[in-house]
């Protein structure tokens, strides 16, 4: 089984921004001010959701995958 890990930081001191991890295989994307004020946290939250399925989806094609997201409202669309 893998695990799909995601998360989004709006206001994290600067560091916010996007991000993945899957069993050793990571990304982040950086947001600019203008960029984490378009969307609202939750949003944030479904957008590196699903880019952890495109980046990720063709490597784990036919395996056991979770998708594991720290916003309940990302988890139920």
């Amino acid at each position: 089984r893998f695990f799909l890990y995601s998360d989004a930081a709006s206001d994290a001191g600067g560091a916010g921004g996007l991000g993945g991890w899957v069993h050793g295989e990571w990304w982040h994307f950086k947001l600019s001010s203008e960029d984490k004020d378009l969307f609202h946290i939750t949003v944030l939250e479904l957008i590196a959701a699903g880019i952890n399925v495109v980046l990720y989806g063709d490597l784990l094609g036919g395996c056991d995958v979770t998708v594991c997201v720290d916003a309940l409202s990302s988890a139920q669309h």
